[in-house]
């Protein structure tokens, strides 16, 4: 294993553990609306008095996001790179 599948197997580590976190802290954190059997009026309400909340998990939520790109991204190469015969063909090398 080359220095750079290490590191590249640590930046996934460290961004799977991140979108953990983001994803805990998300659902436990931050507001949400209220059901729909409430009235529009309540839910309006609720969404215009907690509007920093709302865009803080939306923010999380788009951290979250990349984290879990760069973790599949990593959980991709660490498969092609073990098990090469499953790669196409066209990016097999000789």
């Amino acid at each position: 294993m080359s220095r750079s599948d290490r590191a590249l197997d640590r930046v996934g580590a460290v961004a799977g553990i991140a979108a953990v976190i983001l994803f805990v802290t998300a659902i436990n954190v931050t507001p949400t609306l209220p059901s729909p059997n409430h009235g529009v009026d309540a839910i309006a309400r609720s969404a215009r008095d907690n509007t920093d909340g709302y865009l803080a998990a939306i923010y999380l939520g788009a951290l979250l996001t990349g984290a879990l790109l760069v973790f599949g991204s990593a959980i991709a190469a660490r498969l092609r790179r073990n098990e090469p015969e499953l790669a196409p063909r066209a990016r097999q090398r000789p």
